[in-house]
């Protein structure tokens, strides 16, 4: 337990969107949307928790949006994370527990001011913080680990690429996050040249495979306890001309027992090699009957056999939360304080469909 059930447990949250002026002007609208509405998920969630004491820090822009809170939060109006930091620690403030919620890019600098205040911040260790904020890293690590991902492409040696004149890549901003940054071309000679004209940061590209994407929650429960491995939930991705959408999903997802089973074995062996010890960690995956003979970077062993492939991870809360807490009974903040939390088993549940810009 994090504290005495006779006193309260005083908990911050905090989303870098709405709790930033700077962060918040730059992201899209999108973007703010499924930030906030997983932070008002987490914020709700966490109020059910006995004896605890909920404060979320947002601009004050924000605060005007997110009513739904007010009569169970107490707002902690900021005008950027340092300035939060800064006044909590004037006033000697201090959290037992504070949950992050922030794009990659920015999420090890918020979990490290925010650790100036904060007893415990649940969040991953700053190895898959690092992992998870960068692309080529984390393939270069799932291919030292043998977890079958779609091999990113050496630009530099584009004649020896599986890819024809008028096939389609994917080009991803290296350090991006979600969707944004994404985009999908028709391969010919000059198109480097033209992304990297009108890119302002670093990219990596991949062949586009055609299949269905999925993603995996899992949270973990504490130093030396196994993660817990919530269902599969089916992603709502649509391209629009090169823009991919994501507009949520269902969960949990529904397989053939073949699927189901590779599944199984793959994100088990991500979370063996990962070693998720606290926060959560959002796993996206792609099944392709299609995918054939690109697993370049494993060699030729049993896993070309799968049609599973990782896609990336987000080393921080999803959208697919909004869907699980609907899905399941109890409420998920519990496994982070009680390392034996069960969950009801949702085998042949009806799939709960959730937004990723609102519930």
């Amino acid at each position: 337990m994090l504290a005495s059930a006779t006193r309260t447990i005083r908990i911050l949250v905090l989303e870098l969107l709405h709790a930033d002026e700077a962060a918040y002007q730059a992201a899209s609208k999108s973007m703010r949307r499924e930030g906030q509405a997983m932070l008002l998920s987490m914020a709700i969630d966490l109020n059910q928790w006995p004896c605890s004491d909920v404060t979320v820090a947002a601009i004050s822009q924000a605060i005007n949006q997110l009513g739904e809170l007010d009569s169970l939060v107490t707002w902690n109006p900021c005008q950027d994370v340092s300035s939060l930091v800064a006044e909590v620690a004037a006033a000697k403030n201090h959290f037992d527990v504070a949950f992050c919620i922030a794009p990659e890019g920015a999420l090890r600098k918020t979990i490290d001011c925010v650790k100036q205040i904060a007893s415990r911040v649940l969040c991953v260790n700053d190895r898959l913080v690092q992992l998870g904020s960068d692309k080529l890293a984390f393939h270069d690590w799932c291919c030292m680990n043998q977890i079958p991902m779609i091999p990113v492409l050496p630009v530099a040696d584009c004649g020896s690429w599986p890819v024809n004149e008028g096939d389609f890549v994917v080009v991803k901003d290296r350090f991006g996050a979600g969707c944004e940054g994404i985009r999908r071309y028709v391969w010919s000679e000059g198109i480097r040249q033209v992304v990297e004209a009108t890119c302002d940061q670093q990219v990596i590209w991949q062949q586009f495979m055609p299949g269905k994407f999925y993603s995996v929650g899992i949270l973990g429960t504490g130093q030396g306890t196994d993660p817990l491995i919530l269902p599969a939930a089916e992603q709502d991705v649509c391209w629009e001309g090169c823009v991919p959408r994501y507009q949520g999903g269902r969960v949990p997802a529904v397989f053939s027992a073949l699927q189901q089973c590779q599944l199984t074995d793959l994100v088990r062996q991500v979370v063996s090699a990962a070693r998720i010890d606290d926060g959560y960690v959002g796993l996206d995956l792609m099944w392709s009957a299609e995918i054939g003979d690109i697993d370049q970077c494993h060699g030729d062993d049993d896993r070309g056999n799968s049609s599973w492939r990782v896609v990336e991870l987000n080393p921080r809360l999803c959208t697919s939360y909004l869907g699980y807490r609907r899905l399941f009974s109890e409420n998920l903040t519990e496994c982070w304080w009680n390392p034996s939390f069960v969950l009801s088993d949702v085998t042949g549940e009806k799939p709960c469909e959730f937004l990723a810009t609102g519930f």
